[in-house]
């Protein structure tokens, strides 16, 4: 009885340092970025971007324009891209696409000296080598130059 509660709590304890590490590991794509942890393709995506949702409508309420959060969302929305286009899967590419566009489109109604962007110049070259990945004038071709179009323009 005692070994075998030993047994467990030694495989409980192991999984969960692996789940640890699982979640913290670096995947790492590009030089300079890191996957998000949970991504599109992930039931807990939903959950997040709620959080997100809720996080953002906190901080423009209480802080005024949230431009330094929906800086940290774009860069969320372009690390998911970039997971999705190393994974292959290329089903929710499109709609992560769609996010990235729809948040960069809200960043540019803001002063351009309030944005607080980084990257920026990292995001046209990654966008451009993505693009290049698919034939010219699919549905992935342009949607991901709509994205390059409108970091162009940030």
């Amino acid at each position: 009885m005692f070994r075998t509660m030993r047994v467990l709590k030694t495989l409980a304890v192991s999984f969960f340092f692996l789940l640890i590490y699982a979640l913290y590991s670096n995947f790492s794509f590009s030089r300079t970025f890191r996957f998000e942890l949970i991504n599109p393709d992930s039931k807990f995506y939903e959950i997040k971007r709620f959080g997100e949702k809720v996080n953002l409508s906190l901080i423009t309420k209480f802080s005024g324009s949230g431009s330094d959060y929906l800086s940290i969302l774009l860069d969320r929305r372009f690390r998911e891209i970039l997971y999705l286009v190393a994974k292959n899967q290329l089903g929710e590419l499109e709609n992560s696409l769609a996010r990235y566009n729809t948040t960069a489109g809200i960043l540019l109604e803001i002063p351009k000296e309030k944005r607080g962007m980084k990257n920026i110049e990292t995001y046209k070259l990654e966008f451009a080598r993505i693009r290049d990945l698919f034939p010219a004038n699919s549905s992935f071709w342009l949607f991901t130059q709509s994205a390059l179009d409108t970091t162009n323009r940030l």
